[in-house]
């Protein structure tokens, strides 16, 4: 129906429903509170356009989970979500994603939430965020092999950015938040990223040992990295293999 106001939980609704190829979510659905695994196994959806605000789910885990022809998604206002763990995993035509907002929750997963996008070819965060989450970025955009660019929220708050960018292999730039202070994990980031040309850490040093095994190995084109002052490394096992260049 085009209203529906009641409805709060959308979890596993249309999970597996292969044929399924579009949906369209009533305009006033703005109650619903979990979309874990909805679509997940829908192999055919394309589209699926959501309310105006969803500013009470707090569970986008595997949402979009093997929509392997899922083009693109445009999320509202998310801003209690604190799931976003494998939401696009292996969804291998995916092309683009919007956050219009960013959580204002306490810890937010962001754990594979795009592992083999093979197709992904732009993420676009708000510019600012808000310092009060923390984001694990782990593995968040592993083997996405056509992501060339990622810029992230200026002041948002990081726990980790371990493998992050495992095997994005057309990657070329990253702009980082200005502060990580709570950031303690940069082992394996840009892992076989053999595109990368340059790479400038943030200002906002972590405030603790930070882990730097394999951040760069086989990053074979890059250039250039700048370290700003303050930086502790608890390990740097194996972190420029292979960085010919």
């Amino acid at each position: 129906p085009t209203s529906n106001s009641a409805i709060n939980d959308f979890q596993q609704a249309f999970a597996l429903c292969a044929a399924l190829l579009e949906l369209t979510l009533p305009s006033n659905s703005t109650n619903i509170t979990n979309f874990n695994n909805s679509f997940v196994g829908c192999n055919n959806l394309k589209f699926c356009t959501f309310p105006a605000s969803l500013n009470l789910c707090t569970n986008f885990g595997g949402t979009f989970s093997n929509c392997w022809n899922l083009r693109s998604v445009t999320f509202p206002s998310v801003n209690t979500n604190f799931n976003f763990s494998t939401t696009f995993n292996n969804c291998v035509q995916l092309e683009w994603v919007k956050f219009t907002s960013m959580p204002i929750v306490g810890s937010v997963s962001m754990t594979n939430t795009f592992n083999t996008c093979y197709n992904l070819q732009n993420v676009y965060f708000p510019a600012t965020g808000t310092a009060t989450s923390s984001y694990n970025f782990s593995a968040t955009f592993s083997n996405s092999k056509q992501l060339k660019n990622i810029v992230f929220p200026s002041n948002i708050n990081v726990s980790t950015f371990s493998q992050t960018f495992y095997d994005c292999s057309s990657l070329i730039s990253c702009i980082f938040p200005t502060s990580i202070s709570a950031c303690t994990n940069f082992s394996n980031t840009f892992y076989n990223c053999t595109s990368l040309l340059n790479i400038t850490l943030p200002t906002g040093a972590p405030t603790a040992a930070t882990n730097f095994d394999n951040t760069f190995y086989s990053c074979y084109k890059l250039q250039e990295i700048i370290i700003p002052p303050g930086y502790i490394f608890s390990s740097m096992n194996s972190t420029f293999v292979n960085c010919v260049s």
